[in-house]
């Protein structure tokens, strides 16, 4: 289980980063995008109308059939439309974390 250290949270974006070969530039929604796909995720767009807090992206992994499902509400700025992105992608980087854990974990990893 990853721990919740900001340091390991960092380590982990830049991971992502260089994995999609953008450095420190600006990530753009395609980079996400094609990060996701490369997780063989499925992003469903929503529209879910105006919320506050995390009622703006939800993250299902099916252990299963070893599936992500990441819903994204459209309802959302451009600004948070994006980082509710990062959130979910931080979800399906650490898919054994729960509860709060889960929680700050994609908090933190959005912000880096």
């Amino acid at each position: 289980m990853p721990p919740l250290e900001y340091a390991f949270v960092q380590a982990a974006a830049q991971e992502v980063r260089q994995h999609l070969d953008v450095g420190d530039s600006k990530l753009t929604f395609e980079h996400l995008i094609d990060f996701f796909l490369q997780l063989h995720a499925v992003i469903v767009p929503v529209l879910w109308g105006e919320k506050q807090q995390h009622e703006n992206a939800l993250h299902i992994y099916l252990p299963k059939s070893r599936t992500t499902w990441v819903l994204i509400n459209l309802d959302t700025h451009a600004h948070d439309f994006k980082f509710w992105m990062a959130h979910e992608l931080g979800h399906a980087k650490a898919p054994d974390l729960r509860g709060d854990d889960a929680e700050n974990f994609a908090d933190m990893f959005a912000g880096a």
